[in-house]
């Protein structure tokens, strides 16, 4: 699909992509965080944004053709591939979705039961995102997901990948629940508050985020500084 990240060491670098999910609070921004499994392979029990490995179906033409605001050309020239660069888009608002349920889409379908069955059939691998979105006549706004930050993990470990990050946000993200597999816990945080709890486990790259986030008064602000970087 794309060519792995050069890069030394055994270990392949595989493409992935994750999002920070705003929320205007009443004392400024909220970020939606997962906690992944005691039992997990990755991480366990760290605090996480929602994301994960960019899948050869995340740049089907048929979810391909469910974006808008950006062209293919164009998101591919920004993260300095030679295709496939709304794949990053998409595998962010799928792996968003698959985890706590929030669907980053405009759509005229919004029944939460309807929401649920189709989420649970994603995970089960019933159907694919392609039919998550026609189902729900959803249309996902790119222009509205901006690119934040890219991490690279350091070698020696034994997974790697070369992650996007970016920034959106969800004036009504509607009732959430983690999805009992990889996740265990879905919270919304003030940043300094995720940054200060010595319960909340983070690695760097998060914690990074966290920190540029709380720099900002508002899910709007952090919004706008996001683009400006652009």
């Amino acid at each position: 699909m794309f060519p792995q990240t050069a890069a030394p060491g055994p270990t392949p670098v595989r493409h992935a992509a994750t999002v920070l999910v705003l929320r205007e609070g009443n004392e400024g921004p909220e970020v939606l965080m997962l906690r992944r499994s005691a039992s997990a392979s990755f991480l366990p029990g760290a605090y996480v944004f929602p994301g994960g490995v960019v899948d050869e179906s995340d740049h089907a033409p048929q979810v391909i053709d469910r974006l808008t605001g950006m062209s293919d050309a164009d998101a591919s020239t920004f993260l300095g591939l030679p295709r496939h660069g709304l794949a990053f888009w998409v595998a962010a608002v799928r792996e968003c979705f698959e985890e706590s349920g929030l669907l980053l889409a405009r759509t005229s379908v919004s029944q939460h039961n309807h929401l649920h069955r189709s989420r649970s059939g994603l995970l089960d691998g019933h159907h694919g995102f392609h039919d998550v979105l026609q189902s729900h006549d959803a249309i996902i706004d790119a222009s509205s997901i901006v690119p934040w930050s890219r991490w690279i993990t350091p070698i020696g470990g034994p997974r790697r990948f070369d992650t996007r990050f970016f920034v959106t946000s969800a004036a009504d993200a509607g009732s959430l629940s983690a999805d009992d597999r990889e996740m265990s816990d879905l919270r919304w945080f003030r940043p300094s508050d995720a940054l200060q709890d010595p319960d909340v486990m983070l690695i760097t790259p998060t914690v990074s985020a966290l920190r540029m986030l709380a720099r900002s008064n508002s899910a709007a602000a952090a919004l706008s500084a996001a683009r400006s970087r652009i």
